[in-house]
């Protein structure tokens, strides 16, 4: 099965809640508020980032469309055996999400349960699925970084007095072309499918390496 097959199969159903009912129904099954089980739920995730993950990076750079553009990329390994895709994307896109939280991301989820869900729903569309080369990949990570940079350079004209965001600029755009730099010589031909929501504000990309799998999740948001 393609990888654009596999993707729509697990997320593209008109299902924002398919990945938070997967872990409520076989991960937080049980939890119910009680901090000793989420203590538990966050262990498994500890035990899936030292299975999977090879590498990851963040930042953030000044937004094209919203405040801020975020952009995640992890490199995971690849299942060692046969295995129900869905499953592996649900939890690839889980530990993408997670990868970032701190302290006090677990202590709402200990505290609201269920309640603190909505950050694993996305609402994709059917027509959003498209497959991409390696090369159209990273052309179009290129673009998002040279969209945001003219926009902050307009920005800084009207904006002389916000030192501490432009500290942050200048330690970030370095940042997301590291990130570019590691794709751009760690990844081989892979098959490529980007995903993203009505409005492109939030966009994945999967893609499926030789002898890995990447995950890009990219947050555009006001």
């Amino acid at each position: 099965m393609l990888l654009k097959e596999m993707a729509e199969q697990a997320f593209g159903k008109k299902d924002e809640e398919c990945v938070a009912r997967f872990l409520r129904e076989k991960e937080f099954k049980g939890c119910d508020g009680n901090a000793t089980q989420w203590q538990l739920f966050q262990d498994k995730y500890k035990q899936w980032k030292k299975e999977f993950l090879l590498w990851d990076s963040n930042t953030f750079i000044d937004g094209i469309n919203g405040w801020n553009f975020h952009i995640t990329v992890c490199r995971m390994n690849l299942p060692k055996q046969e295995v129900n895709w869905t499953e592996y994307l649900y939890y690839m896109a889980v530990l993408v999400i997670m990868n970032n939280w701190d302290i006090n991301d677990w202590n709402i989820l200990r505290e609201h349960g269920d309640n603190n869900l909505d950050r694993f729903q996305w609402d994709f569309y059917m027509a959003s699925y498209v497959e991409l080369t390696k090369e159209k990949w990273l052309d179009e990570l290129k673009n998002y970084r040279e969209q945001s940079w003219n926009k902050y350079k307009n920005y800084k004209k009207t904006h002389k007095e916000y030192t501490k965001y432009d500290e942050s600029m200048k330690k970030n755009y370095p940042q997301y072309d590291a990130i570019l730099e590691y794709l751009v010589q760690n990844t081989k031909e892979c098959d490529v499918v980007r995903i993203n929501n009505g409005d492109d504000n939030i966009i994945w990309y999967f893609a499926n390496d030789v002898d890995s799998f990447y995950v890009t999740y990219i947050s555009d948001c006001m």
